[in-house]
């Protein structure tokens, strides 16, 4: 692909923000771009203003003097010092706008020690693909969408190997229970169920940094009540029936047996809830279930209407903030339970928006579940 230097003002309308005191902005709901390298450049969200200096783009670029620059697809406020960029005649898409906004990373990186103003900006130059003398915006988009495409394929390989190396373990499990002389009751058969649960869950954690969205920190005993299950249940001492046995582990929504009800041994726990093994290992729970204590299982029952995409969303963002913090030598404990918190996407109000959080994952489910059944089924049989 041939490239080719052009001047940003030949290419680009640019603007810059202006400065609004503080005490002026009133909590709303128009993001107002800072200079900011976190949160998409969003500093936060206000009602809109009736002056000259508050001024509002759509569907641009944002480039700070920092050298910070992000996608706003979004009708957003701009703070003094950063640019808007929108390409004269063309209409920006998410797939071209990604493409610029590399570019021009890549281009100003280093470039200016201090800082770059509106009017270094409008003297640069940037360099386009062009096609036929023209610059190629449908190659900047296919450009984009392939990289899409090839991480997908990685999320779903990485997805492929993890289901054979658990096929293998049951497989192993299987053995195990041939050769036990108690007869254990263990869970031999395939769960695609719980496979593609955990499968969503890992796509949606890669898929966190695209959200144009604001977020905010909440204790999660103020969302859940922090239940500890107690009870000394132990799936070879009960007989098989259709109640999930959770207990510590990272596979198979933490279940390791299908039992029969057993409410004088141990509390039944309601379904539609978390389970948090000693380790922050963390599944949604659609079912009612058993819990066993010496795997230190902790509920978390909703003070909120929770629902699975919910649910889903909630537990992908535990996993991936809990990661390796805790151990045998750190165990997740309900008192430690009690002091964490959770960074959740936030409406205009500033409460958890669970509306996005609901869309974000019914639109993964769309894009992902056929492929994920497909993987499944193939590599199933390869494991037989």
């Amino acid at each position: 692909m041939e490239y080719r230097n052009f001047k940003v003002t030949d290419i680009f309308i640019v603007e810059t923000g202006a400065n609004i005191p503080q005490n002026e902005l009133k909590s709303g709901k128009t993001p107002r771009i800072s200079v900011t390298n976190l949160n998409n450049g969003i500093s936060g969200y206000y009602n809109d203003l009736s002056s000259n200096n508050y001024r509002v783009q759509e569907n641009f670029i944002s480039f700070s003097f920092l050298g910070t620059c992000f996608y706003h697809p979004y009708k957003a406020s701009l703070d003094m010092k950063v640019h808007s960029l929108k390409p004269i005649g063309y209409m920006l898409n998410k797939y071209t706008a990604l493409f610029l906004v590399n570019l021009f990373k890549k281009s100003f990186n280093g470039v200016y020690n201090d800082q770059i103003s509106s009017t270094d900006l409008k003297k640069s130059y940037i360099r386009l693909p062009v096609t036929n003398d023209m610059i190629d915006f449908n190659f900047m988009e296919n450009y984009i969408k392939s990289i899409e495409a090839k991480m997908q394929k990685l999320i779903l390989y990485h997805n492929a190997l993890a289901l054979r190396e658990r096929e293998r373990e049951r497989e192993r499990e299987r053995e195990r229970e041939n050769n036990s002389p108690n007869g254990d009751v263990f869970i031999t058969n395939s769960h695609l169920a719980n496979y593609i649960q955990e499968a969503i869950m890992r796509i949606a954690a890669s898929l966190f940094g695209k959200l144009n969205c604001k977020w905010d920190e909440f204790e999660l005993a103020n969302l859940f009540e922090i239940l500890l299950a107690k009870g000394d249940l132990q799936a070879k001492r009960l007989q098989s029936g259709n109640n999930p046995l959770i207990s510590s582990g990272n596979f198979n929504n933490g279940i390791v047996a299908y039992v029969q009800n057993c409410d004088e041994l141990s509390e039944k726990f309601d379904g539609n809830s978390l389970s948090v093994d000693m380790f922050g290992k963390c599944f949604y729970q659609p079912k009612n279930f058993y819990a066993v204590s010496h795997g230190r299982i902790n509920i978390l029952k909703p003070k909120f209407e929770l629902n699975q995409n919910i649910g889903f969303f909630i537990v992908s963002i535990l996993n991936k903030s809990f990661g390796d913090r805790y151990s045998f030598n750190q165990m997740c404990s309900q008192t430690a339970l009690k002091k964490e918190k959770i960074a959740l996407p936030v409406n205009g109000n500033g409460n958890p928006n669970f509306t996005l959080m609901e869309n974000f994952i019914k639109e993964i489910k769309q894009n992902h579940t056929q492929k994920l059944i497909d993987y499944y089924l193939r590599l199933a049989d390869i494991a037989k």
